[in-house]
């Protein structure tokens, strides 16, 4: 979903860390070929229109440099914490063996595993065992 800039609220951006070579790279990639993947949100609780970025402060960062006014995301549809914490074992499940789904140990049946890997890795159940 096309999300406006002043809907995203940024709270955690400050905690990322910076790579001026790789915001450089993403900046001419996001410039030649668009947004490939989308940014990850929640919906800001009692806030309409509001979104918590959970991931993609480079990509929003090098969308606005390049002038545009939207960027597209991905509502995962969790509370803040659950997503943060959701967020931060795929970075690590990802680094450790590329098994997403089953570190971030959701019951087999939990179809957000599945919404959520394919959103954010490409993956899905059946490649992510």
């Amino acid at each position: 979903m096309p999300l406006e800039f002043h809907q995203l609220d940024r709270r955690y951006e400050f905690l990322r860390a910076r790579n001026p070579q790789r915001q450089q790279q993403l900046l001419v990639s996001l410039a030649a070929t668009g947004q490939q993947t989308p940014i990850i949100v929640v919906a800001v609780a009692d806030q309409p229109d509001r979104y918590l970025v959970i991931d993609g402060y480079q990509r929003i960062a090098a969308l606005e440099q390049l002038g545009r006014d939207t960027v597209e995301a991905v509502v995962w549809p969790l509370s803040e914490a659950e997503a943060l914490v959701l967020d931060s074992s795929l970075r690590w499940s990802k680094r450790d063996s590329g098994k997403e789904c089953e570190k971030v140990r959701l019951p087999p049946n939990d179809t957000r595993c599945n919404d959520m890997c394919q959103s954010r890795y490409s993956c899905s159940r059946n490649t992510c065992p």
